[in-house]
């Protein structure tokens, strides 16, 4: 009996000794993949497989654990959409919402011209990217290459009517019809009116074809009629319109003559001022009709229901109610020939000349003479030099005191962009309003035209061309047009019609 209880007590101490042993003890060798969670892991199953719940490196299965799963393009460790993995574990790419190294912004789409193009490079001119609202983008802003600094224009040049060194008055269409010397242009719709050689003209746009409406071409005289090619007009030197009415200054004549557009007669009348022989020195003077009084009247622009003028030889703008006829003065001093920033009265002119409105209320102003640019704000009355200065005669691309004019002529804007003829320098240019800034648009420029010793009849040349490679032959008025976008420029001594898209 004793015997047997002590075996028994043997048997159990023995079995107690065999389980002790055989309780499993974590290998000191091994971490992740022991099956014991260890207090710096996440997981540990035991083994070191992938992408089953828990990964090798004991964090369980997840973008962001730095362990790549076949479901994952990258793992990187981490959560940030600002490297080149996202927080998604796809590679970083443009158009993935996220902005990453080297890129500019990422809306996450491939659209351009919404403020983040394709490329991930903020939308503007000037990135490289053609967006919608362009018509190029060759990744600069310089002038005078294959695009403009605002992308609005490839500056390729061509013919829309005349033909080079062939001047006349010949109607036609294209290459047939003939220019005389120093058209001024206004488009309205489909529609150009052109002057010159005592004549109005309309040219067809889409169809280039010109028909003389008022006027007989090299007959200068003064007549108004009721058939419009009937009437006679002296030297013309302003042009706009409402479609309704085409206003004409009669600057020989001293008066201000209207053209009839609506009954297909043309019939000419004039509005203000009074018939005056050419060689006779008028006062200019406010008043009603024939009241009016205009020393040389020269650029026109129509803006909500007024006439703006331009009266050169006496230094002023002056507005026209159709309406009423009155004539006012509302900027510039007669005869204070000078140039002055300030508001209305206070301001002064030199030489305006010629004048456009950008459809707002700011009209701009080549002041010949005064070598600049000049702005008109018609509920301020305020005038403002963009350009330009009196006193820095000279041809010089640039902004504020570095600019440098020769004798600007003709102006038009496209709302961004103003642009201007130089006839003495042989060129377009432009000032980007935002800016303020000059530059050389088209053509370029002799070496005379630096120091102002170019002659009148300065010989450039002609030839068909993108930007600088173009050649002018006094460049006279310039018009934009803003259904095609295009500008046109009146080629003046070449006898030709150009537009630049």
């Amino acid at each position: 009996m004793t015997s047997r209880i002590a075996y028994l007590v043997g048997l159990i101490g023995f079995v107690a000794i065999a389980c002790t042993y055989q309780l499993p003890t974590a290998d000191p060798s091994l971490t992740c993949g022991n099956d014991f969670e260890d207090p710096e892991e996440e997981c540990d199953d035991g083994n070191r497989e992938n992408d089953d719940g828990c990964d090798s490196n004991c964090t369980f299965t997840a973008c962001g654990n730095g362990i790549v799963t076949p479901s994952e393009k990258c793992d990187d460790g981490n959560s940030s959409n600002e490297d080149n993995c996202t927080n998604s574990c796809t590679s970083a790419t443009c158009g993935d919402g996220f902005v990453q190294p080297g890129e500019q912004c990422d809306d996450g789409n491939g659209t351009n011209g919404d403020g983040c193009d394709f490329s991930c490079i903020a939308s503007g001119c000037g990135n490289g990217v053609h967006a919608p609202n362009e018509a190029c983008d060759d990744g600069n802003t310089d002038n005078g290459d294959n695009c403009n600094p605002t992308c609005t224009s490839t500056i390729t040049t061509s013919i829309f009517v005349g033909a080079p060194s062939a001047p006349g008055y010949e109607d036609g269409t294209g290459i047939v019809a003939r220019m005389s010397d120093r058209p001024l242009m206004t488009i309205l719709s489909n529609t150009m009116y052109i002057t010159g050689a005592n004549t109005v003209r309309m040219v067809d746009i889409p169809t280039a074809t010109v028909k003389t409406i008022a006027g007989a071409g090299g007959v200068a005289a003064w007549a108004d009629n009721p058939v419009g090619v009937n009437a006679r007009f002296g030297g013309i030197d302003g042009i706009a319109t409402d479609g309704k009415t085409l206003w004409v200054a009669d600057r020989d004549y001293h008066v201000l003559r209207a053209v009839e557009l609506t009954s297909g007669q043309y019939g000419v009348t004039t509005v203000a001022g009074v018939y005056t022989d050419p060689n006779a020195f008028v006062q200019s003077l406010d008043g009603i009709g024939a009241a009016a009084r205009f020393n040389e009247l020269r650029g026109l622009v129509y803006f909500n229901s007024l006439l703006y003028m331009l009266d050169s030889g006496a230094g002023t703008l002056q507005q026209f109610n159709p309406i009423t006829a009155e004539v006012k003065t509302i900027a510039g001093k007669v005869g204070d020939l000078q140039v002055v920033d300030e508001f209305g009265a206070a301001a002064r002119f030199m030489d305006p000349r010629l004048i456009t409105s950008d459809g707002t209320g700011l009209l701009y102003i080549t002041d010949a003479d005064g070598r600049s640019i000049r702005r008109y704000n018609v509920f301020t009355t305020e005038v403002v030099t963009i350009a330009g200065s009196p006193a820095m005669c000279g041809y010089a691309d640039g902004s504020g005191l570095n600019v440098r004019l020769h004798r600007p002529r003709g102006i038009t804007t496209d709302g961004k962009s103003v642009y201007f003829t130089e006839p003495l320098g042989q060129t377009i240019r432009q000032v980007v309003l935002e800016t303020e800034q000059v530059t050389t648009f088209s053509g370029t420029p002799p070496a005379c035209a630096t120091d102002c010793t170019c002659p009148f009849d300065m010989l450039s040349g002609y030839a068909e061309g993108i930007g600088k490679n173009a050649a002018w032959y006094l460049p006279w008025d310039i018009a934009y047009d803003p259904s095609s976008k295009w500008l046109y420029v009146s080629d003046s001594s070449n006898s030709v019609i150009r537009r630049i898209k």
